[in-house]
């Protein structure tokens, strides 16, 4: 599943720890959705999903198979072999005692063995390319020959890099059986991956309408994604629902590097830097794209933390830790073994400017303020001001520093109910050159930097540290002054100046990595310099 742009009702905000889910989110809602993503011949034409927007069904599916038994029967039965949650057997009407597979390489889709059990959606598959792995299969002419078969190459190729190189589980099953890929007949773009019970097994399974073909290279990216979705499912279903999107849209980078089809999710993050982490919603378009936006994590994790490795070893922690799409990345982070306040500082400092090694494919994010004179003051206290765990940056342009007044002294005052991080980050030609961490204690800081103008740009970036959804607000206060003025004659012969700052000292930075900093580097509290992970 890519670009999500479907509008479903899923959980507003999964807690962590709680292992229950908003109960906010609508089953009609859901259900509507439903039907307007897998029979839209059913709705009148204004109902129905636009032919023009990349859809996507993944989070769609989870929502449903989690909230399962809140649906009427009659919704049930409609949505069953697609949407709901694969049982055993014994407990589903299928004949408890499957018939033996057949033996050697796979032939065949689980659904050609029980053919009962094919998605409804998932036509007939009058046409089908069998390869290794796949079979790739339309009805009629909803798709050509051709574009079937560079759709077969595309997961093949997807397959090789995920699980051969990457070391990412394949899908249950596919010893056995073929993962079944079909093309359906719907006129919009976009896909989904599910699990069916099938064989004594879990079987993945994947449907993407007609209407994504014939978009350039878009159908390659999108196999990647849709079946890095289908290994997820056998991690089990601890990780919260942004992390399924954020992780299936950072790994095709490996898969067509020179793609860069990822570039464009990333907006949903920066356009919305104040949403929490976590923030989960089908509903709402604005978090829906948030959640793919979201992949920039990765990208952090991947560069400056633990390399792509540390993806997979996430969720590899997912099937012994969460339990119902509840597991905070902070827990996550910490059972591994890193410190996550030093990562989570590190990851918000960074993305000020998306110091990142493809740099110019990351937007810019949305800057909350941004302070050209000083005095100055402002802060957030209505729309747009950070919820747990989000974000807003403050852009403090240095043009106006100088001899006079070289220095630049910040007071914050942000809710006492929570802990705060505000950072102070150094921007030099476009990447973090050091970062400043403010001492915060009961909402309250004070910091200052000296010589302030040998940056480009200097980076306010504040954020409160709490798992909770509601959103916090504050106020900054910020201006230049001289912290180290001419001697002042008092007129007995002597002058007194007052110097103050001053750091010959050690910082770590977010990743780990412990550096020196010269005594000439004057700030009130130490700069951190940046490294990315080698």
């Amino acid at each position: 599943m890519l670009l999500q742009l479907l509008s479903v009702a899923v959980a507003a905000n999964p807690v962590p720890h709680d292992h229950s889910l908003s109960a906010s989110q609508s089953t009609e809602s859901l259900y509507t959705e439903f039907v307007q993503f897998f029979d839209p011949g059913s709705l009148p034409v204004a109902e129905r999903l636009s032919p023009e927007t990349w859809h996507c069904g993944t989070g769609l599916l989870l929502a449903i198979r989690n909230q399962w038994t809140s649906f009427t029967p009659a919704q049930q039965s409609r949505m069953a072999l697609i949407a709901r949650p694969p049982v055993p057997e014994s407990d589903s009407g299928q004949a408890a005692a499957p018939v033996a597979p057949p033996a050697g390489v796979p032939t065949q889709t689980c659904f050609d063995q029980y053919p009962e059990l094919r998605p409804q959606w998932a036509g007939d598959g009058e046409n089908r390319i069998v390869t290794e792995h796949f079979s790739v299969e339309w009805d009629g002419g909803s798709i050509s020959q051709t574009n079937a078969q560079d759709w077969a190459d595309s997961l093949e190729h997807s397959w090789d890099v995920e699980f051969d190189e990457m070391g990412w589980k394949e899908p249950i099953g596919t010893d056995t059986y073929l993962v079944l890929a079909f093309v359906a007949d719907f006129d919009y773009a976009g896909a989904v991956t599910s699990m069916a019970y099938c064989g004594g097994n879990d079987t993945a399974f994947i449907i993407a309408g007609k209407a994504s073909f014939g978009r350039g290279n878009w159908h390659q990216d999108m196999a990647g994604h849709e079946l890095n979705h289908a290994s997820q499912f056998t991690y089990g279903q601890g990780h919260e629902f942004y992390f399924w999107e954020a992780t299936a849209t950072w790994i095709v980078e490996y898969l067509y590097p020179t793609h860069n089809m990822w570039s464009q999710y990333i907006m949903g993050y920066t356009t919305a830097p104040y949403l929490a982490i976590n923030k989960s919603s089908q509903e709402d378009q604005t978090i829906a794209m948030h959640m793919y936006g979201m992949a920039v994590l990765n990208f952090y994790l991947d560069e400056y933390v633990g390399g792509p490795e540390l993806i997979r070893e996430l969720w590899e922690y997912s099937e012994t830790h969460g339990w119902n799409y509840d597991l905070w990345m902070g827990e996550a982070m910490s059972g591994l073994g890193y410190d996550w306040s030093e990562v989570y500082d590190g990851f918000i400092a960074t993305n000020s400017v998306m110091d990142y090694a493809d740099q110019e494919y990351f937007p810019t994010v949305d800057v909350s303020d941004t302070v050209k004179e000083f005095p100055a003051s402002g802060g957030k206290s209505g729309n747009k001001k950070p919820e747990g765990y989000g974000q807003n940056y403050v852009r403090i342009k240095t043009t106006n520093s100088g001899e006079d007044s070289p220095d630049l002294a910040l007071v914050f005052e942000g809710d006492n109910k929570v802990e705060w991080s505000v950072q102070l980050v150094g921007e030099v030609e476009g990447v973090v050159g050091e970062v400043h961490k403010v001492d915060v204690v009961e909402g309250l800081g004070e910091a200052t930097v000296l010589n302030f103008g040998t940056f480009d740009n200097v980076w306010m970036v504040v954020s409160p540290l709490t798992t909770k959804s509601k959103a916090y607000s504050y106020t900054w206060e910020l201006d230049t002054f001289n912290s180290n003025p001419e001697p002042v004659d008092t007129g007995d012969g002597g002058a007194t100046t007052e110097e103050v700052g001053g750091c010959a000292c050690s910082a770590t930075p977010a990743h780990g990595k412990r550096t020196w900093f010269p005594a000439a580097l004057l700030v009130l509290l130490p700069w951190v310099r940046r490294r990315r992970a080698k």
